[in-house]
């Protein structure tokens, strides 16, 4: 029966993984509802065969991963969206796994900077091609990286190891 629940989490979050992802990608922000869903299902993962020691280690290691995103967050590197899915993913996800899914996301994150950067770069060849400025004077949304992409294709992978390898 754990068993059973726990793969129902699993799949839960990643359905809210899914969606934070379409809603950054889209939209440039990230529900708090995702990030509350997340914390209580890994609330219930956690506290569901009453393994308080994961529990614990699961809630500090986030926290961390919260005050440091946070620092991140004043210094403009990233959004407030992205600081709390990053640390309510990392919390579900567990301290077992929380060195890769950083790794991971950092990976994930670089790769969809690269794509992003890459399309400023082709937008504004072929505006000097055809002689258009570009010269607004605000950041578009265009020029903006959707992390919380980047977090979710990390918590997703993570989920499908989890899920592969029976991890309650």
């Amino acid at each position: 029966m754990a068993g059973q629940v726990s793969n129902l989490l699993i799949v839960a979050s990643g359905l809210v993984l899914v969606i934070s992802a379409y809603c950054d990608i889209r939209f440039r922000i990230l529900p708090d509802t995702a990030s509350i869903i997340l914390v209580v299902l890994a609330v219930v993962r956690w506290a569901w065969p009453a393994d308080w020691v994961d529990l614990g280690w699961s809630f500090a290691y986030a926290f961390g991963l919260f005050i440091l995103s946070a620092a991140a967050f004043a210094r403009g590197w990233l959004g407030g969206g992205d600081v709390k899915l990053a640390s309510a993913t990392s919390f579900f996800l567990g301290a077992n796994s929380f060195a890769s899914f950083i790794v991971v996301m950092s990976l994930a994150g670089g790769g969809i900077s690269l794509i992003v950067l890459t399309r400023i770069l082709v937008t504004k060849i072929i505006r000097m091609w055809r002689r258009q400025s570009d010269e607004t004077g605000v950041v578009a949304i265009e020029h903006t990286v959707p992390y919380g992409a980047a977090i979710a294709l990390a918590g997703l992978y993570i989920l499908y190891i989890q899920f592969r390898l029976g991890v309650n």
